[in-house]
């Protein structure tokens, strides 16, 4: 009980290090989810060069994997980071801010949508599995629904909102929760990082206190999220 009432009381940096992680989790997940979701549309349809084109989104995943990043030299990896950091940049331009701005949206609004431009490096590189689900669910829908609504003169606007994502609702919830699980988990997680400062220091107890309080206030994050989720939409679909 001690531990948990430094971590809670005592320590400086938990509180404020958690917050900061679950915000960065209902920020994340959704950007990744719908960033997912595009690619995977644009991969789906039968076009020359898809197979290629598939492998590159997914090629993160195996370049990600134990092995291989060890396998490559930490300078190789730093200067693609920075040539991927200078090329972000590019969006980052006034004319696209203030065309922003001038299409009536909040500063605040623009500025996420500015810092998703200049974070594309990063997240394609964490939506390779996404992706790979995505397109399984795709190729799962039944062809004759879209014949239906063609025979039916929907839109393609229509058939996305009336067929596609109400058929991917199971898919879509299997997505969010690998997302969130993999984020929480990940390295570049704030809290995880101090978690293994914290071992290193041989702190253990101090360390389980805290990882058990962490696993209790996800699981409780995580259990609000797709209660709602399933709730507000996988029933209306249903």
């Amino acid at each position: 009980l001690d531990n948990y009432r430094y971590a809670f009381f005592s320590d400086p940096d938990f509180l404020r290090i958690l917050l900061t992680s679950l915000k960065d989790i209902l920020y994340q997940t959704p950007t990744i989810l719908v960033f997912s979701l595009l690619i995977a549309l644009l991969l789906n349809p039968k076009f020359r060069g898809r197979g290629l084109m598939r492998a590159v989104f997914f090629l993160p995943v195996i370049i990600a994997s134990g092995v291989v990043i060890n396998i490559i030299n930490g300078d190789v990896m730093s200067t693609v980071m920075m040539s991927s950091e200078k090329s972000g940049q590019l969006f980052e331009v006034d004319a696209f801010y203030e065309m922003l701005i001038g299409m009536g949206l909040s500063e605040s609004l623009v500025s996420t949508i500015v810092g998703v431009a200049n974070n594309i490096f990063e997240l394609s590189w964490q939506s390779g599995i996404q992706i790979t689900l995505i397109l399984a669910g795709l190729q799962s829908i039944s062809p004759t629904l879209y014949e239906a609504a063609a025979m039916d003169g929907g839109t393609k606007w229509e058939v996305f909102w009336f067929i596609t994502f109400p058929m991917l609702s199971q898919v879509t919830l299997l997505v969010a929760l690998f997302t969130m699980v993999e984020q929480l988990t990940s390295s570049r997680n704030a809290l995880v990082s101090q978690l293994f400062q914290l071992m290193k220091a041989g702190l253990y107890d101090e360390t389980s206190a805290v990882l058990w309080a962490y696993f209790v206030i996800v699981g409780a994050v995580m259990g609000l999220v797709l209660g709602l989720y399933n709730r507000i939409l996988i029933k209306r679909w249903s």
